[in-house]
């Protein structure tokens, strides 16, 4: 008897704790998906600037291109549709069309990446 009386005041103890522990742990889920807002900020800041610099290096690769066929037809003259432009437009393109299935606008496959 006195065995299931300690048994029910235990019980009651713990059942008193509930509400506490409930709060610490709404409290620690919290802070983990903090962490983890704080690492996928942190994450896409470091992509982003990596993006800018690659756009930046893109746009000038772009401005000597068309620098080159500047150059080109005025040197040669006004025959521009025989002078290649050479400016790549897709750079924002291509990886979203890698993930929609592997083809590009035009129904034709996309180049495969070179393994490692």
């Amino acid at each position: 008897m006195a065995d299931s009386r300690a048994a029910d005041r235990a019980a009651r103890r713990a059942e008193a704790r509930l509400p506490e522990l409930r709060e610490r742990l709404a409290e620690a889920e919290w802070a983990a998906k903090q962490r983890l807002f704080e690492q996928y900020r942190r994450e896409t800041k470091a992509a982003a600037l990596r993006l800018i610099s690659a756009l930046q290096e893109a746009s000038a690769a772009n401005f000597a291109a068309a620098d080159v066929r500047y150059r080109a037809s005025a040197a040669i003259g006004s025959h521009i549709s025989s002078i290649p432009l050479t400016a790549f437009l897709g750079v924002l393109l291509m990886p979203v069309c890698r993930h929609l299935g592997g083809q590009s606008r035009h129904g034709r496959p996309l180049p495969r990446r070179p393994g490692p």
